[in-house]
């Protein structure tokens, strides 16, 4: 690892915005679990927030191994309503 190159200014920038997607993805299907009726629908958000959550983790890490910091996620702006505004059919489809 010790001969390992920097990364490049376009790799930085693609980590970065991965990162962010996946927090907004994830964001979303934190929102949507809370709100499915379905179960099998509520099992496929979660399923995809822990996806979401490993790509941060993995992105998150390559970048602190070059000393750039890493932003915030949105979890904490998710509210704690579970009124549907949408049916789970569109959930999914979402």
């Amino acid at each position: 690892m010790a001969n390992r190159r920097p990364m490049n200014a376009l790799e930085i920038t693609q980590c970065y915005y991965n990162i962010q997607r996946n927090g907004i993805g994830k964001a979303l299907l934190l929102g949507f679990s809370q709100v499915a009726r379905s179960k099998k629908v509520r099992e496929y958000c979660i399923r995809g927030i822990v996806i979401a959550f490993g790509n941060i983790q993995e992105l998150s890490h390559k970048l602190s191994e070059e000393n750039i910091n890493v932003s915030p996620t949105w979890d904490s702006d998710v509210l704690n309503s579970t009124t549907p505004p949408f049916s789970d059919k569109l959930i999914i489809i979402i």
